[in-house]
């Protein structure tokens, strides 16, 4: 049994406090994101606690209190300090915890994403790149439909970007693992046919 961290809130906690951990906690600065990982707690039946958060700026009552913390899929990208970010990671892991980073690969981030494009994948962005990207269009990831939506922004972190930041914050990367299939599943299965370059990443640090 273990407590259980999640950033961002959503569907981790919940599946995790099912398989048996004890205390589960999801961090969101959307108080949208709270709202509806509220609503799929109870429908699951599971008791987590969500609290409206920066990610960059964890309160200190949960410092040390963590086993593990779960970064999800589609939480990097919105991350402009990734130093500062993964330093909170580890303040409120105990000693010995673990970090367990799904993300999609850095690589992804080089191609137009399912709701900028129609057909065949187009290798669009440099992966070195420092600056934002900016979309105007929202995606169901399910159907992937696309809609209107206001601007968003995301940063790009290359993968040494990811691991760098964790072990400035003296974290020790102990597996690596990269996937065919993107976590966040804004590229859907078939978008590259079958030339696919890695999709998904699996990271995990110990304090």
């Amino acid at each position: 049994m273990c407590g259980l961290g999640v950033v961002p809130a959503g569907y981790g906690e919940q599946t995790l406090k099912i398989l048996g951990a004890h205390t589960c906690v999801g961090f969101d600065i959307s108080a949208n994101a709270l709202k509806e990982a509220t609503e799929l707690a109870k429908v699951a039946r599971v008791e987590c606690t969500f609290v409206k958060s920066d990610a960059q700026r964890l309160p200190d009552e949960y410092a040390n209190i963590f086993d593990i913390v779960l970064i999800t899929a589609g939480a990097l990208c919105f991350i402009p300090d990734i130093d500062r970010y993964f330093s909170q990671a580890r303040k409120i892991l105990k000693c010995g915890g673990q970090l367990f980073i799904f993300e999609s690969h850095p690589v992804l981030k080089m191609f137009d994403m399912d709701r900028d494009r129609d057909g065949v994948a187009v290798l669009r962005n440099d992966y070195f790149t420092e600056e934002p990207q900016c979309h105007k269009t929202g995606l169901d990831y399910y159907t992937h439909q696309t809609h209107d939506a206001l601007p968003i922004y995301y940063f790009h972190h290359k993968l040494s970007d990811i691991v760098n930041a964790a072990i400035k914050a003296n974290l020790t990367l102990r597996v690596m693992e990269e996937l065919s299939f993107d976590p966040s599943l804004a590229f859907g299965f078939d978008a590259f046919g079958d030339t696919r370059p890695p999709m998904g990443l699996v990271l995990i640090f110990s304090t």
